[in-house]
C-alpha cells in the first residue's frame, strides 16, 4: 500500500507525534476481527474500524491524539464500540507477518481510499458507515459517530419505503439515501443513474444533480483513458483540455477537480508555466464554478510557478495564501499553508 510522509513534518517531529500517539493504544482496541465479531455478538455492539498508518501518516496520528486516546471517545466505545487496530506501518517490523496479512484481507474488502479511514460495521462486519479525521475534538467526533449510527436506522427506513415507491416518489427516496453522511452503499452509481432516469422531465433539481454525477463519471473515463495510454506528454496536455472544453459546464464534481489536477500537472511536464498559470487564473477568477474548483485552480498557480525556471518564489507565496483565504479549513486550504509554511522556513 502507498505510504506519503507529509512535507510539514520532519522525521523526529513525525516520530514524537507517532510515540506520543501509540502509548495510548492497547486496552480496549483489539487486533482481530474474528475476535472483534465474536464481542460485538455477544455485547451488542458495532465494530469501529481504524485503518492507520501509525509511523507515517500525520492525520492518523491527530486522530489518535485529538479523539481517539480521550475520554470522551473512550467512555462512549465502552458501551456501544468493538475498536480494532488495522495498522499499515511504514516499519514493516511493527506488526507481524501474520497481522499484515489480516490487515491486508480486511483493508481488500473496505478498499480505504486514504488514510485514516474509519470504517463503522455491524457485528457480522457489514460496513455501514465510513468517515475519518475530523477536526474539532472527542466530544463533536463522538457526536458525529451517533449521527451515522442513527443514519444506519434511517437508511434502512428508507430502503423499505423505496422498495414500494414509483416514479418521482422512489427518486426522492433514494436521494435521501444516497445524501446520508457517510452512508456505506455497494453499487451508488446505479441508484444514482435510477435516480436522474426517474427525475428527468419531472424534477429540474434532482436531474441536474445526479445527471452531473454521471457525467462526471463518464468524464472519469475517459481521464483514465487518456492519462492511462501511451499518449505523448503533449497529447496528454492537449487531451486533457480538450475534455476540460467538453465538460466544463459540470462546474463541480470529483472527476472534474481531478481533472484540474491533471491539466496543472500536464502544464508543468510539458514546461508552459505562464500557460498554466493563465489557465488557472482564469478559472480561479469564474464564479460559474464550485468554490472547490476554483480553490484548487488558485492553488495550482502557485504549483505550477514553482516548478517552473526560475520561479518568483514571493508571487508563489501570494498565490498559496490567496488559496488559503478563500478557504482555510478545506483540504485544498490545509495544503496550501502547508506548502506556504515550507517554502516560508526555506
Amino acid at each position: 500500500m502507498l505510504k506519503l510522509i507529509s512535507k510539514t513534518l520532519s522525521a523526529v517531529a513525525l516520530a514524537a507525534l507517532a510515540s506520543s500517539a501509540l502509548a495510548e493504544k492497547g486496552e480496549p482496541w483489539l487486533t482481530d476481527m474474528d475476535e472483534a465479531q465474536k464481542v460485538a455478538k455477544a455485547e451488542g455492539k458495532d465494530i469501529f474500524m481504524f485503518f492507520t498508518g501509525s509511523d507515517w501518516c500525520v492525520w492518523c496520528i491527530r486522530l489518535e491524539n485529538e479523539v481517539l486516546s480521550k475520554k470522551e471517545f473512550l467512555d462512549y466505545a465502552e458501551e456501544n464500540l468493538v475498536l480494532v487496530d488495522l495498522d499499515f506501518p511504514q516499519s514493516e517490523d511493527i506488526i507481524s507477518e501474520e497481522q499484515w496479512e489480516h490487515n491486508d484481507k480486511w483493508a481488500e474488502k473496505f478498499k480505504p481510499k486514504g488514510y485514516p479511514t474509519v470504517i463503522l460495521a455491524d457485528a457480522n462486519a457489514n460496513g455501514f458507515a465510513k468517515t475519518g479525521y475530523r477536526e474539532g475534538g472527542a466530544e463533536k467526533y463522538v457526536a458525529h459517530l451517533q449521527e451515522l449510527k442513527a443514519g444506519k436506522d434511517k437508511f434502512a427506513t428508507l430502503e423499505k419505503e423505496a422498495a414500494t415507491a414509483s416514479g418521482l416518489d422512489r427518486a426522492k427516496l433514494l436521494a435521501q439515501m444516497l445524501d446520508l453522511e457517510g452512508a456505506m452503499i455497494e453499487d451508488p452509481m446505479t441508484l444514482v443513474k435510477e435516480i436522474a432516469d426517474l427525475s428527468k422531465g419531472q424534477d429540474e433539481e434532482l436531474y441536474s444533480k445526479y445527471s452531473n454525477m454521471l457525467a462526471n463519471q463518464e468524464l472519469g473515463g475517459k481521464m483514465n483513458q487518456l492519462f492511462g495510454g501511451n499518449a505523448s506528454k503533449e497529447e496528454k496536455l492537449t487531451g486533457a483540455l480538450e475534455l476540460f472544453d467538453s465538460y466544463k459546464h459540470l462546474k463541480d464534481g470529483r472527476a472534474l477537480q481531478q481533472l484540474v489536477a491533471m491539466i496543472g500537472d500536464q502544464h508543468i511536464g510539458n514546461g508552459k508555466t505562464a500557460e498554466g498559470v493563465a489557465f488557472m487564473e482564469t478559472l480561479k477568477n469564474d464564479e460559474s464554478f464550485a468554490l472547490s474548483i476554483r480553490q484548487d485552480s488558485a492553488l495550482f498557480r502557485g504549483i505550477i510557478m514553482a516548478n517552473g525556471e526560475n520561479p518568483d518564489l514571493e508571487q508563489v507565496k501570494k498565490y498559496y495564501q490567496e488559496t488559503i483565504d478563500m478557504d482555510p479549513k478545506s483540504q485544498t486550504g490545509q495544503r496550501a499553508a502547508g506548502m506556504l509554511q515550507e517554502l516560508q522556513n526555506k
